[in-house]
């Protein structure tokens, strides 16, 4: 994501708490579980992906072995929605640690809100960030599908031409 797109979400999402009253972390907590497990199955099929798809490469990659740095860049589509999913669950983790942790020590009301509103910009943009994510998972599926597909069509059309060369 560039940074102009970027800078857009994260004004975007400002907005969207800023004007949107405090919600409570009760709420917010069924928002993390879910991104929780959006981001576990994201790390789980890519991870899958990468170990059926690029088994000699993940080897490499691992033992640093001479090809190394070309197995990288075969495999960065996977490795790159993999770490943003880790990135995501950590963050997560942090968040329901912190939270838990406030909750045992008094603070002032007014401070609540805030960090009711910080949260929920952090959940919003860890959203953002897995659907981004999502998206970088499925284009070079869909692109490799979309050259398949191509390819069968022009297949299926020579072998027409050439059968019905062949017939005339």
């Amino acid at each position: 994501m560039s940074k102009k797109y970027l800078l857009i979400v994260l004004i975007i999402t400002l907005l969207i708490v800023y004007f949107l009253p405090s919600t409570e972390f009760s709420k917010q907590k069924l928002l993390l579980d879910s991104l929780k497990q959006i981001s576990t199955i994201v790390l789980a099929i890519t991870g899958a992906w990468a170990a059926i798809i690029y088994p000699e490469s993940l080897k490499n990659i691992i033992y640093k072995k001479e090809s190394y740095k070309e197995d990288m860049s075969s495999i960065k589509n996977l490795i790159r929605p993999m770490t943003t999913s880790v990135i995501i669950l950590a963050i997560i983790v942090l968040i329901e640690i912190s939270a838990f942790t406030l909750k045992l020590i008094f603070i002032p009301h007014d401070y609540i809100i805030y960090l009711r509103k910080i949260v929920f910009f952090i959940i919003l943009n860890l959203y953002i960030f897995q659907i981004w994510t999502l998206i970088l998972v499925m284009l070079p599926i869909n692109d490799s599908y979309r050259k398949a597909k191509i390819k069968t069509e022009k297949n299926n059309f020579i072998n027409k031409k050439h059968k019905n060369n062949i017939v005339t």
